[in-house]
């Protein structure tokens, strides 16, 4: 099975980031409590884990629960369409990952796949959340169907968006090159000082059709929980431990899944979909013409409408 995982297209995105860096200058970390300050929201929690890392999660809504799981170098702002599509029928826990937002990790925290599967069982647990429909997209929807794949009892249904696959052979060496670049010492200093809204402009077109969707305050926002004091030392830690202990197979997963696709995508592409979708057993795939990366946030509308309808088609032939 061809499958791709977050790492085979964070190494582009990273050498990226590294020539745009040294073209517009270094941008230092925000500090954490200016951040904290400026982005912290009403219906923002700060949960403390048992290894002292403190989880940020925005919880609105009132109905079944339905867990929401951001991409890579996103946040769950990201999910603000979704938000208000569904807060009127789903209670939405929006959970800023590792590295992410304004979850601060523990220096000593496990950032390993596996360890970024605990970190949301916690946070369940802690919510007293047992059992929910999943949706994530890109590294987000590769954390979700590894949740499935190891605790199928916790998820009732799982949507998976532009996801990023199971690893293969063949992004093995997309694998090793991301590690060895999170280790080079010339490149850790400009990924842990670069940044800055030029860069992150072009950043977030790139995953879009339609790049006047990303605006001037987006640009901000995902700028500011990037620079946030911590969170790209903990990026560089979950790049250097990426692939450890990595032993889940999606085709464990037995929940009842659809699969969402932006025709465009250019990270992700849509063979990825066709793949997931052929492993997990009993999926659906709705491929979205003219949207990229983010079909979520590209057209919440339409996306949030068919997630819907999904999952009230779940919860009916639910036992």
């Amino acid at each position: 099975m061809r499958g791709v995982i977050v790492g085979a297209w964070i190494f582009g995105g990273l050498a990226a980031l590294v020539l745009a860096a040294a073209a517009v200058g270094l941008r230092p970390d925000i500090p954490r409590s200016e951040v904290l300050q400026a982005r912290t929201m009403p219906d923002s929690r700060f949960l403390t884990l048992k290894d002292g890392s403190i989880a940020h999660v925005r919880i609105s809504g009132e109905g079944p629960p339905l867990v929401l799981l951001h991409g890579f170098s996103s946040s769950a702002w990201a999910w603000d369409g979704w938000t208000r599509e569904l807060s009127g029928s789903y209670r939405l826990i929006r959970i800023d990952a590792p590295g992410h937002g304004l979850t601060l990790m523990a220096r000593d925290a496990d950032l390993s796949p596996e360890g970024a599967t605990r970190f949301v069982a916690e946070i369940l647990d802690q919510l007293g959340v047992a059992r929910a429909a999943f949706a994530g997209n890109s590294m987000g929807g590769a954390q979700a169907w590894r949740f499935a794949a190891r605790h199928p009892e916790r998820v009732s249904a799982l949507i998976l968006i532009d996801s990023a696959g199971p690893q293969s052979r063949r992004v093995e060496g997309d694998i090793s090159r991301v590690r060895r670049a999170a280790s080079n010492p010339a490149l850790r200093f400009v990924l842990l000082n670069g940044g800055g809204q030029i860069v992150m402009g072009q950043a977030l077109k790139s995953g879009v059709f339609e790049s006047a969707r990303i605006t001037p305050e987006i640009v901000r926002r995902t700028d500011d929980l990037y620079r946030a004091e911590g969170n790209r030392a903990t990026l560089l830690r979950i790049l250097e431990a990426r692939g450890a202990g990595d032993d889940v197979r999606v085709e464990d997963v037995r929940a009842p899944t659809l699969i969402m696709q932006g025709e465009e995508d250019g990270l992700v592409p849509p063979e990825v979909a066709h793949a997931l979708a052929a492993a997990i057993r009993g999926s659906r795939l709705v491929v979205y013409p003219r949207l990229g990366h983010t079909p979520h946030e590209e057209d919440p509308v339409r996306t949030a409408a068919d997630a819907a309808a999904f999952l009230k088609e779940t919860q009916a032939a639910a036992p």
